[in-house]
């Protein structure tokens, strides 16, 4: 046998015995495939929840801000005199009524000069009620003396005519001129002393409202020196103490406008544009308040923030003047059935819904839902017809849907 055929029949033996492992592995393979086919597969265990029901209710969208406390106004009440304070009767904290008195300046030159101004007042008027009544008198005088001037005149007009006729002698005619120059003579006093009334009238009358402006100004300094609430208010500041001289201008007290209270807030300008007057601002730990949005600044401040104000009638128990509280401003609520944060699940596919788990006969099974709006702190409001109030839902973190299938066998923890 030469060399060449003893290595072709060696080659021969390694291929076939390579032939042959080959053959048994593909064997096994095949065998040990149709024994798996056949085999019951391993239970899944159930998987241990916590769940959850929904219920139907109602949530909102806010923004979050921090309000300083104002009142209606902060108004500044001034001496308007000169003088020792005699009486302050509030001070700070206290509640006071419009048209209360606070303080009074010593005013014993304003009561003396007033009532001076007085007198001379109710002397011109007394003297212009004298006056007025010597006029009235007069004035009926008059019509008399016009009729007695009349008569005689008739009278010298016939006599004339007599004496002319030489039916009447000259003695008799005279007696008559005379007679109506004395009724016109009378007549023409009578006028002269009418007119003499009226202008020492008009004069008095002059006098007496210059009296009286004495007395309307003395008056009013004697208003100046009592202090009084323009409103139903708060005493915020007290600066000035019994005994104390004041000037003029000098500040004694401030007090508050009770009317409305404000809140002033300052909100990022990416977010004043969803802010509207109206709109509902809630507080931190009060359930209810009757703040609503009421202005809404037209230019930013320094910060580049909108300066956005609420108000509500009255005061709220607890707030203070100038001080600062976190509020939010309510910009969408709605109603439907809500979910926890732990109930639902990022869909990574479409930002628009998001996944729950539905828990139905000891199956949860992934659901994809469009929630009618995004609620503060993760909130989601639901379509009842979606996902009606009463279904159970199981609890997880928001990424727990990435190694979870879309449906499996759970176990409820209680």
């Amino acid at each position: 046998m030469s060399k060449h055929k003893y290595l072709n029949w060696h080659n021969v033996v390694i291929i076939l015995v390579f032939a042959m492992f080959a053959g048994l592995a593909i064997f096994g393979m095949l065998r040990k495939k149709a024994a798996l086919a056949t085999a019951r597969p391993m239970p899944q265990p159930a998987l241990a929840v916590k769940t959850i029901r929904v219920a139907q209710g109602s949530a909102v969208r806010s923004i979050p801000a921090l309000a300083t406390v104002k009142s209606a106004a902060t108004i500044q009440l001034k001496s308007e005199t000169a003088g020792k304070i005699i009486e302050l009767k509030y001070r700070e904290g206290d509640r006071v009524a419009a048209g209360a008195v606070l303080a009074i300046i010593d005013n014993r030159e304003q009561k003396a000069q007033m009532q001076a101004a007085s007198a001379r007042s109710d002397s011109a008027s007394g003297q212009v009620v004298a006056v007025q009544a010597s006029l009235q008198a007069l004035t009926s005088q008059l019509e008399a003396g016009q009729i007695n001037l009349d008569y005689w005149k008739a009278n010298l007009n016939r006599d004339q005519k007599l004496f002319d006729a030489r039916a009447l002698a000259k003695s008799a005619l005279d007696a008559t001129v005379n007679r109506y120059a004395e009724a016109e003579s009378r007549l023409a006093s009578l006028k002269s002393q009418i007119a003499a009334q009226k202008a020492q009238i008009s004069a008095m009358l002059s006098q007496k409202q210059a009296t009286e402006k004495d007395v309307a100004v003395w008056r009013a300094r004697l208003d100046y020196a009592e202090i009084m609430a323009p409103v139903d208010g708060i005493i915020s500041a007290r600066l000035q103490e019994e005994g104390n001289l004041v000037q003029p201008g000098v500040l004694v007290y401030t007090i508050e406008d009770a009317a409305l209270t404000r809140l002033q807030m300052q909100v990022p300008q990416q977010e004043a544009f969803r802010v509207q007057v109206g709109q509902a601002v809630t507080l931190k730990g009060v359930e209810k308040s009757s703040f609503v949005v009421s202005r809404v600044y037209p230019v930013n401040n320094e910060l580049s923030q909108v300066i956005v104000e609420a108000s509500m009638p009255g005061g709220l128990a607890g707030l203070a003047y100038d001080m600062q509280i976190p509020v939010r401003i309510v910009i969408e609520a709605s109603e439907g059935v809500i979910v926890e944060p732990a109930a639902s699940f990022i869909d990574f596919n479409d930002s628009e819904q998001v996944y729950v788990y539905v828990i139905e006969n000891s199956q949860a099974v992934r659901t994809a839902i469009k929630p009618l709006m995004r609620a503060d702190n993760g909130i989601l409001v639901m379509p009842a017809d979606r996902l009606p109030a009463g279904t159970e839902l199981a609890l997880g973190n928001y990424l727990e849907n990435v190694r979870l299938p879309a449906s499996f066998t759970v176990e409820v923890i209680k």
